[in-house]
């Protein structure tokens, strides 16, 4: 009788006590999940005067929608704030037909151009302040950080033909290393109990100042491009 009394009381105490150790497990798992490590890709869309097409403006950056990559880090070093930093390459093409036409406009009819052009290039790492909050089951993020970047320039190929003459021109510059700041949103939607899906939206601006050379190398003018831009990237993230 002793031994059926000794059990009842132990499973009494075992159901009891088992979804206090389930629930403090699940703490504790939810308190390693520290850091989280995601990449995606998506468009690079050009904003203000970086995609103004105007050439008369000596602001425009005659800039295209183009593509962008991005990998991240976070670190939660309290409940909803922590550190963040990410490494990034985004393009976007520079609009040649706005040159083209603008030759076209006073050419003879027996002058020939072509234009090509190269996109705006930038590859960067940036770092800074990083916090989070729960909307319903998903996760929303918040980033301010400051960095640099490489900025190539889009450089231009401009190739003239009137009957048996032929000529060209091109303008190019020096890549340059600029600071920039960005603004950066993600929401976060999980999947598994370590993997989410995520969507991030990135604005970014910078200011960057080019002189452009020909094809000789002397140097024909100065460009200032102010470069505001929202990129955004779908993909994956892990948490641990």
């Amino acid at each position: 009788m002793i031994k059926i009394i000794d059990k009842k009381k132990l499973l009494v105490f075992s159901l009891f006590l088992l979804p206090k150790l389930l629930f403090a497990q699940e703490t504790v798992e939810k308190k390693e999940q520290k850091f989280l490590l995601h990449s995606g890709f998506g468009p690079s869309v050009p904003l203000s005067d970086y995609g103004n097409r105007d050439l008369n403006d000596p602001s425009s950056g005659l800039a295209k929608t183009g593509l962008n990559y991005q990998l991240c880090f976070n670190y939660l070093v309290k409940k909803n704030l922590g550190i963040g930093a990410k490494a990034y390459y985004f393009y976007n093409p520079q609009d040649a037909q706005v040159w083209l036409t603008n030759f076209l406009q006073n050419a003879t009819p027996n002058q020939f151009f072509k234009v090509n052009t190269h996109p705006w290039e930038f590859k960067g790492v940036s770092a800074g302040l990083y916090g989070t909050f729960e909307i319903e089951n998903n996760q929303a993020d918040v980033k301010f950080l400051i960095g640099y970047a490489n900025v190539k320039f889009p450089s231009i190929l401009v190739e003239f033909q009137e009957g048996n003459l032929t000529d060209s021109e091109f303008l190019d510059a020096q890549n340059k290393m600029v600071p920039t700041f960005e603004i950066d949103f993600a929401l976060r939607f999980p999947i598994l109990s370590k993997l989410d899906v995520i969507i991030d939206f990135s604005f970014l601006n910078t200011e960057v100042q080019f002189d452009v050379f020909d094809k000789t190398g002397d140097i024909r003018y100065g460009q200032n491009n102010r470069v505001s831009v929202t990129n955004i990237t779908l993909g994956c993230g892990y948490k641990f």
